[in-house]
């Protein structure tokens, strides 16, 4: 018989919410005001040149505008909350005193973080990733990750979540409030975007 894997015992639901309520607001405006928006801003000023754009690299730029956000907006509550820098860990930590570690990242519909398959991030997901770097990893805090999924036609957040997981295993999720948006126009869709420049560009061709 095949042995159940043992995690680590990790916050509940109810103590996330009762660390993070003061914050919600915080990390949404990090992701929507922040690295979408900014996405939004490039794709609006410059459709020709994203429409070779891999998904993982638009996550990339969501990320490091979220990121960017996340230093200023966090910067005013500290000591409270630590800012631990990427270079521990390959990736920005927020240390809420030592109870949760938290990291950004763009979620799969399933809310599972998307991101390449490493040891670091297999242990992060198991609750066993450590580090000399931030004390508190070896001290039983709970990794979460603050995350954003899009709609069906990519052109909008659906929703943003904070997601505990214990290695395959959803442990809990928050939802968060989604803020009014600071951009009045409509939304850029990065898809309809492309098979309008692909028609423009077969018209030019059919004149010449």
């Amino acid at each position: 018989m095949e042995q159940k894997q043992l995690f680590p015992d990790t916050a509940s639901k109810k103590i996330a919410e009762q660390t993070f309520k003061n914050y919600f607001e915080d990390f949404s405006d990090c992701i929507q005001h922040g690295g979408w928006s900014k996405w939004e801003d490039i794709l609006r000023k410059a459709p020709d040149a994203c429409k070779s754009l891999r998904s993982s690299t638009i996550a990339s730029i969501i990320f490091d505008n979220t990121i960017e956000r996340m230093r200023k907006i966090f910067k005013k509550y500290e000591p409270e909350v630590i800012i631990y820098d990427d270079k521990i860990l390959g990736f920005p930590v927020l240390d809420f005193r030592g109870k949760f570690l938290v990291r950004f990242k763009k979620l799969r519909d399933d809310f599972k973080p998307s991101n390449v398959k490493t040891d670091r991030q297999k242990g992060l997901n198991q609750q066993l990733l450590t580090s000399d770097g931030i004390p508190w990893v070896s001290d039983g805090a709970t990794w979460v990750t603050v995350g954003y999924r899009l709609n069906q036609k990519e052109d909008k957040i659906k929703d943003i979540s904070i997601v505990c997981w214990k290695g395959e295993s959803l442990d809990w999720h928050i939802e968060l409030p989604l803020l009014q948006s600071s951009i009045s126009e409509q939304p850029v869709n990065l898809k309809t975007t492309k098979i309008k420049l692909k028609a423009q560009t077969q018209q030019k061709r059919k004149k010449a």
